[in-house]
Formats: structure tokens, sequence, C-alpha cells
């Protein structure tokens, strides 16, 4: 999956609800690796000026 937004290059953990997940920061994009749980999440990503609003998605 790819997040896309501002400040991700400093990216420090992502977050699908209390799951950290692995990722790779690819200029101002982050490659995540889903995981294989299903359902509702939210999205979270922390960095240095602190923790993103969370997004809401489904895992099918």
């Amino acid at each position: 999956m790819i997040i896309q937004g501002d400040d991700l290059a400093t990216a420090e953990k992502v977050f699908f609800s209390d799951q950290e997940v692995s990722f790779e920061v690819d200029g101002e994009s982050l490659v995540v690796e889903v995981p294989d749980s299903q359902g509702a999440v939210e999205v979270t990503v922390e960095g240095p000026d602190g923790t993103s609003d969370a997004v809401s998605l489904t895992i099918e």
C-alpha cells in the first residue's frame, strides 16, 4: 500500500490500529506492508513532530 502526504520523509513508525507495520520511505510517500488481518483499521504515522490524524480504512 502507498501512503502519500506531507512530511512523510521523516516517518518513524506506521500503525494499523495498534499494530506497528513495516514500511519504506520513497520520497514523500511510504510503501507500507499491509497486515494479514481483515476489517476496519485506523492508520496513523508517527514522526519527530508527533502522530498524524488517523485515517480509517477497511482491509478485505
